[in-house]
């Protein structure tokens, strides 16, 4: 049996398999494998086994592809209806489970074709207002009403509620010390203070769970630091991955050696702490850990100009000085093959966005402060909100969140 033989198998079994409707699946796939044509097999077996189509919900991100998605279930049970029998296998396969489905809806009297708005397939924002317009209005965070706004206008909105902390400078109180750390540390720049702050009300949903109203101890505090730092590692640690994954081996020993020649040349000449330096000693390709950083960028800079792309010509700033014995047109050889090796050059200039693996001292302090004002924000955009009669994506999820409750307390 060949590779493409068992690869082909396998992947006949797990479309079997993800069509079992008393178990859940995961499916990941590339672009154009299907996977959308096997939520919708899916999705027609589940119409043949409920007493209700409302029981079913299908959730896609965008309008598009949920308008998409109930065509081409409607398409499959008109098919079925009128008795077409396609050729392709996976073409019979949604036939027979829309067969299936269309006798259910006639046993049943749901007449779909007619009424196809009770098939529940919408994006994920569309369930979260559905939800968010359930909660009753005396209950915080009830939105029967409130009118979702464009991201012109939240984005405006995100800058009033930041501008609004600034009003705690005139205080005596702990938000007062936050936001002058804060300020400080963007050189009481007001402009970026309030860029920063309404920047991160947009991304709310992420950081919320973790920093809550803002309070930390010194053992909570701690802690966040912890996982936030292993956050930075694991960050580092995927992109290093990539990296050597796709590092061209063939070019590793001549990369390496001409690494060490040039480290050599920029330390005679006094430059010790020039990045490239740092391939002194490497004798084989760095590693993927946070510790192997400085090698990896000492090699982007080496062989790629501040743009990202591979150097065109090579002089001693990059440890390659005149009268050398065949070293720069060695490099130059290996720089013209790496202008096919797209991959490896994006991800290793992206070596230079990486974020350090740790916060100092200095980052942290502003972190807290930031974590002190940010909940302080959120409130202001609350009442912003309120006040309005007007919401983002965001407060709505939020608030089909807070209504659906938790595990152990269900809403």
């Amino acid at each position: 049996m060949t590779p493409d033989t068992t690869l082909l198998q396998a992947d006949v079994a797990a479309r079997e398999a993800a069509l079992d409707i008393e178990r859940s699946f995961i499916v990941q796939a590339p672009a154009g494998s299907g996977k959308t044509e096997l939520l919708i097999q899916r999705y027609l077996k589940l119409l043949a086994a409920v007493t209700a189509p409302e029981e079913i919900l299908a959730i896609t991100f965008t309008r598009k592809a949920a308008a998409e998605m109930q065509v081409r279930v409607l398409q499959a049970l008109e098919a079925a209806a009128e008795g077409v029998e396609p050729e392709a296998e996976h073409e019979r396969i949604t036939a027979r489970a829309a067969r299936a489905a269309l006798h259910h809806d006639r046993e049943l009297g749901w007449n779909l074709a007619e009424n196809p708005k009770r098939m529940r397939i919408q994006t994920l924002d569309s369930l979260n207002g559905s939800i968010a317009r359930s909660v009753p209005l005396t209950s915080a965070g009830g939105a029967a009403d409130t009118a979702i706004v464009a991201n012109a206008e939240m984005r405006a909105l995100y800058r009033e509620a930041a501008n609004l902390t600034l009003d705690q400078l005139t205080e005596r109180n702990e938000f007062r010390d936050a936001t002058r750390e804060v300020l400080t540390h963007v050189d009481n720049n007001a402009r970026l203070y309030t860029g920063y702050l309404s920047r991160m009300l947009a991304t709310r949903d992420q950081w919320l769970p973790f920093i809550g109203i803002g309070q930390l101890d010194a053992r909570g505090a701690g802690e966040l630091r912890d996982h936030l730092e292993q956050g930075l590692v694991v960050a580092v640690q995927r992109h290093l991955d990539v990296l050597r994954d796709v590092f061209p081996r063939h070019e590793a020993a001549g990369l390496l050696e001409l690494g060490q020649y040039a480290a050599r040349n920029l330390a005679t000449a006094g430059k010790a702490d020039h990045p490239v330096a740092a391939l002194a000693d490497a004798d084989m390709p760095p590693g993927a850990s946070a510790g192997d950083v400085p090698a990896w960028f000492g090699l982007a800079d080496m062989l790629l100009t501040a743009d990202g792309s591979p150097r065109k010509r090579l002089t001693k700033n990059q440890g390659f000085p005149a009268g050398d014995d065949g070293q720069k047109a060695e490099l130059a050889t290996i720089l013209e093959g790496l202008q096919n090796q797209a991959g490896f050059v994006d991800y290793l200039h992206g070596v230079r966005s990486l974020p350090p693996p740790a916060y100092n001292d200095e980052q942290w302090r502003v972190l807290l402060a930031l974590f002190q004002l940010l909940p302080l924000a959120v409130m202001e955009l609350k009442r912003l909100f309120a006040e309005r009669n007007i919401a983002d994506h965001i407060e709505i999820a939020l608030t089909a969140s807070a209504a659906l409750g938790t595990a152990d307390n269900p809403g």
